[in-house]
């Protein structure tokens, strides 16, 4: 229960409020392009979807909670509680989705410049071998 409470005040809960919604939207786009006729009904099923499996997300908050409970003891649980509850815990449960949102946009673009260069050098070192590629 102190793990459970320690991934919803650390705001991990509420970054899977999303995630059933988002699920429904992909397996909808599945049957619509050979369906489009039916799109009206595939947005009712999908409300009553999301409705039906948004409880499960507590499947996967539960999963969390344990894997935090095999990690850390009864006290280190305390003090991650209590610093979740401080106003600089606060302030990180509030400021890490902007920082997310940063790094994953940031690492995108690092990832693209470091590949292009990893391709380059495979084609100087394919080349000092007499092989163009």
């Amino acid at each position: 229960a102190l793990a459970r409470q320690v991934v919803e005040l650390s705001g991990a809960s509420s970054s899977f409020e999303n995630v059933i919604p988002a699920f429904v939207e992909q397996a909808k786009s599945l049957f619509l392009p050979t369906n489009p006729d039916l799109g009206r009904q595939f947005n009712e099923v999908g409300d009553q979807l999301k409705a039906e499996f948004q409880p499960r997300v507590n499947e996967l908050i539960q999963g969390i909670a344990i894997a935090y409970a095999q990690r850390f003891t009864v006290d280190e649980l305390r003090r991650i509680q209590a610093f979740y509850q401080s106003a600089d815990g606060q302030k990180l449960v509030r400021t890490i989705p902007s920082i997310m949102e940063e790094t994953f946009g940031r690492s995108q673009q690092w990832s693209q410049i470091v590949t292009r260069d990893i391709v380059a050098r495979f084609r100087e070192e394919f080349a000092k071998r007499g092989i163009r590629l």
